[in-house]
C-alpha cells in the first residue's frame, strides 16, 4: 500500500521494457523520482525499510536487466549501549 504522503514520479517519454517494481509497503514520507527519458529492463526499488527515503534518477538513464535499487541497508545496527550506529 502507498500511502498518501508518499510521492513516485516518472518523466516524460520513459519506457519500461520488462518491469519497474517500486515496494509496494513504502514507509511514510517516501519519494522516488525518474526524470525524462528514462529507460529500463528490469528494476526494483526497495523502499521498505524506513521513512523519509527517496530516490532519485536522473534523465536520460539507461537500466539494464536484475538492477536492484535500495536506499537503506534494511536493518538497524546497535552499539554496546542499545543505541542505533545507521540511522
Amino acid at each position: 500500500m502507498i500511502s498518501p504522503n508518499n510521492k513516485i514520479k516518472i518523466g516524460k517519454n520513459s519506457a519500461v521494457y520488462k518491469k519497474l517494481s517500486i515496494t509496494p509497503q513504502m514507509q511514510e514520507k517516501c519519494k522516488v523520482t525518474i526524470g525524462e527519458n528514462f529507460i529500463c529492463e528490469d528494476v526494483k526499488i526497495l523502499m521498505q525499510d524506513e521513512p523519509d527515503m527517496s530516490v532519485s534518477i536522473g534523465d536520460d538513464c539507461l537500466f539494464s536487466f536484475d538492477v536492484m535499487i535500495s536506499p537503506s541497508d534494511g536493518h538497524t545496527i546497535l552499539n554496546e549501549k542499545g543505541e542505533a550506529i545507521n540511522p
